[in-house]
């Protein structure tokens, strides 16, 4: 059969006119499209299946649940800096439009402030009686819980950060030209010093002993209350975040270089840790858990990148208790006193709230949005976001969608507990398991025409 079919072949090659050659010919032509066309359909279904293989794994894998913000206020402008009340009844916002803002828990406006600049700094005492806040007008404006401006001082420059002691009888402010204040809640300026470089943040014992600020210079500051120099310390470039336990017995600071530092009262570096990037940090008042963010700079220019960190540490003995990688550079970060809640904002828009495991409780995102900054209550019942499209962002640590405590199937779940991404998977899986049946079914069909094809042939030969 084989050299009868090539001396056929051969003989069309060479311009036979013979109509039985032709249809044998056609008929081998037809086989060996079938058999490609077999091939074919079985490289699809391998290819479709391959690309099946990475939405199965992806829909298994476990995802972090999600929550529902209590409320969302648009503002003016950046919501550059939020402060929530340790009671979490009062929201202070510092927003660029050069207002300052209190708002209950409802989401309600209580009052507005307004100054001659954008407002880039807020904070409410520990007893929820004043409220501070500093403007790029060179302005610290101190004001009551009803709004009543009590006073305000002109200072060498806009305001970079301001600090409250506990009660609000000491307060502490930073400029971009060098100086950390300190003024009695009178007024009364009680001292000032100018370290000759940007001062970008500024932090005070609760129980006012003892004021620490970080420059431009490299260089953390501390004071006593009565402003005498305590020590200073140099790491290897900007320092941009500072926190105070509240007795003062420990002072932690994050910087430019990538590294943590955590110091005692007098001054002696207890450790430090590099964390891969800036670095943001938050200690708990009894100063036994630190939580602290990282995030990327690139020429000095912030990017979203895919690289920030969150840790918390045993501030005395510096060991890391947990490490979480996210999607986006953390911009600020807080924690409950108890240290059982951490909060982040990243870059890419997303709220982050971990348990004292470094277990994600929920994360929540706002598209298209920056999280500047977020603050929470003393037991860690709530959180509140500041963002750079004008949103304060409410919500709650015990609202989880996705999780235990969920009743309601989460957004992307059907009814019955199952994924959209697994039904989506099983409806592509059926289709293509209908293709195939279909492509073989019709293959039986080309093969019976062909074997009858061949039963006609052989009658004709025979003939």
């Amino acid at each position: 059969m084989r050299s009868e079919r090539w001396r056929v072949v051969q003989r069309l090659s060479l311009g036979s006119t013979n109509k039985n050659f032709f249809i044998y010919h056609n008929g081998f032509i037809i086989f060996v499209k079938m058999v490609f066309r077999k091939i074919g359909i079985l490289v699809m279904a391998i290819i479709l299946l391959s690309l099946l293989v990475p939405i199965l794994l992806y829909a298994q894998e476990e995802k972090p649940p999600t929550t529902n913000p209590l409320w969302i206020k648009e503002l003016g402008d950046t919501v550059w800096c939020v402060d929530l009340s340790p009671d979490g009844k009062y929201v202070a916002v510092a927003d660029w439009d050069d207002n300052i803002y209190l708002l209950d828990s409802k989401g309600n406006i209580l009052w507005t402030y307004s100054t001659e600049g954008n407002v880039w700094t807020v904070a409410i005492s520990e007893n929820s009686n004043y409220v501070v806040a500093g403007s790029k007008d060179k302005k610290l404006y101190f004001l009551d819980i009803s709004g009543e401006l009590l006073w305000s001082k002109q200072l060498d420059s806009y305001v970079t950060q301001v600090a409250l002691s506990g009660e609000g009888e000491y307060i502490a402010a930073s400029t971009v030209k060098g100086g950390v204040y300190c003024f009695s809640k009178a007024g009364e300026e009680l001292w000032r010093y100018n370290v000759g470089d940007k001062v970008w943040c500024v932090a005070i014992a609760r129980d006012g002993s003892l004021v620490a600020a970080g420059s431009s210079d490299k260089n953390i500051y501390t004071f006593d209350i009565d402003g005498n120099l305590l020590w200073k310390y140099e790491a290897d470039d900007t320092v941009t975040s500072i926190d105070i336990s509240a007795d003062g017995s420990y002072v932690v600071m994050g910087a430019q270089d990538e590294y943590l530092y955590v110091f005692d009262r007098d001054g002696n570096l207890l450790w430090s840790k590099m964390t891969g990037g800036t670095v943001w940090v938050a200690l708990t008042p009894d100063g036994k858990f630190l939580a602290t963010g990282s995030r990327v700079a690139v020429s000095g220019a912030e990017v979203g990148l895919p690289s920030g960190y969150s840790y918390e540490f045993k501030t005395v003995e510096g060991e890391r208790l947990w490490k979480v990688l996210i999607n986006s550079s953390v911009l600020d970060i807080d924690v409950s006193d108890d240290g059982e809640y951490v909060v982040l904002g990243s870059w890419d828009g997303f709220v982050y709230l971990l348990d004292k495991e470094g277990d994600y409780i929920w994360i929540y995102g706002l598209s298209g949005d920056r999280v500047y900054a977020v603050s929470i209550s003393s037991n860690g019942s709530y959180i509140v976001a500041g963002t750079k499209n004008s949103r304060v962002v409410f919500l709650s640590s015990s609202i989880v969608i996705g999780g235990k405590t969920d009743e309601k199937p989460s957004p992307g779940t059907a009814e019955g507990g199952i994924s959209f991404e697994v039904i989506v998977a099983l409806v592509i899986v059926v289709l293509i398991a209908l293709y195939v049946v279909k492509k073989i079914y019709e293959g039986k069909k080309r093969k019976e025409k062909i074997e009858k094809f061949r039963a006609t042939m052989r009658r004709k030969r025979q003939e």
